[in-house]
């Protein structure tokens, strides 16, 4: 059974947000002005028209999460990982076998780097950095199977989830999400012993491909993904072989009321135990391993809750798990 040991998440202080794309433009994006660009761009080139706009943007005010210019996606995980740091011993931190860093971005490359960068700050020689990329929002969750067959012989794994959006990807999508940038880690094992949050059940849907999910009404988007969401949450909690009943609490990823609301229908939970959040906000990479964090905290040392958590890729997967939460005393800082 995998056991998640610590989390540790690196908040951004929130900013007023009314657009659509994201407003910085970083020179490291150069390239994607070259011909070849259209590739990757959202819908082959850059900045949106009158008609995408008035689609896209949302009917009520949000404040984002948002990084400044000279923080970069590198800086946002060190940032996190040092979070981390001052809630571990040093020696928990050097068992570390494996770096495994995940991003929403479509550049594997990138999170390489990151990958490297922690564990050249960590100190780390005999470890081996994973780079996860090319599913979204879903990185820990695909992280699962992953961490199932890399800690079979021991061993334990730092997971570090982190996004910054920048021109000219998408921040919003109607009243259905946005996304801000934000940073997360933690420790897993095998190894229960040391206490910790038990992972009792994960799965992951890969749906019909969305490849133009801005092309689409955030209502139709909308219901995609909750039927997708909906399937998954089943699969998790068949794999954990509990029932709807057995749940203490369901803590959807940060998308609006609506869709949050529909899943929670869908599976028979009641409104008392869905998790209360941000209408909308969704930290990206890190939603689910800040939502991990709040929920922890709130409980006393001793106490547990038995969690369902879901997530969903606008490009068209889901993912969830089953986990029960266990509060722990606080740890002095060093």
């Amino acid at each position: 059974m995998l056991t998640i040991e610590q989390i540790a998440v690196h908040h951004l202080p929130r900013e007023a947000f009314a657009g659509v794309q994201a407003n910085e433009r970083n020179t490291g994006y150069a390239h994607m002005i070259a011909p070849g660009a259209k590739f990757v761009l959202p819908r082959g080139r850059g900045r949106i028209d009158a008609d995408e706009a008035a689609r896209l943007a949302r009917t009520c005010k949000v404040a984002l999460p948002i990084a400044p210019a000279g923080q970069s996606l590198s800086d946002l995980a060190s940032a996190a990982v040092g979070e981390l740091e001052h809630c571990v011993d040093c020696q928990v931190l050097r068992e570390t076998t494996h770096i495994v860093v995940a991003q929403s971005t479509l550049n594997e490359r990138i999170v390489e780097s990151v990958a490297g960068r922690v564990q050249c700050e960590l100190g780390l020689k005999v470890v081996l950095p994973l780079a996860l990329g090319q599913c979204g929002t879903l990185g820990l969750y695909a992280a699962m199977p992953l961490a199932d067959g890399l800690l079979a012989g021991g061993g334990q794994i730092l997971f570090v989830a982190a996004d910054k959006w920048l021109y000219p990807f998408f921040r919003t999508y109607g009243d259905l999400v946005s996304y801000g940038d934000a940073a997360g880690a933690l420790l897993m094992r095998r190894d229960h012993a040391r206490g910790g949050t038990c992972v009792l059940g994960s799965a992951l849907v890969y749906g019909d491909a969305i490849d133009a999910p801005w092309d689409l009404d955030p209502r139709e988007l909308e219901r995609k993904l909750v039927a997708l969401a909906v399937e998954v949450s089943a699969d998790a909690l068949q794999q954990a072989d509990l029932r709807v009943s057995q749940l203490d609490c369901f803590a959807p990823a940060g998308f609006g009321a609506r869709f949050r609301a529909a899943i929670a229908d869908e599976l028979g939970i009641d409104a008392q135990r869905v998790f209360a959040r941000d209408d909308g906000v969704h930290l990206s990479s890190a939603d689910t391993l800040s939502t991990l964090h709040r929920i922890q905290t709130m409980l006393a040392p001793g106490e547990s809750r038995v969690t369902l958590l879901c997530d969903a890729a606008i490009a068209g997967m889901a993912g969830a798990l089953v986990v029960e939460l266990k509060g722990r005393a606080p740890v002095p800082l060093h």
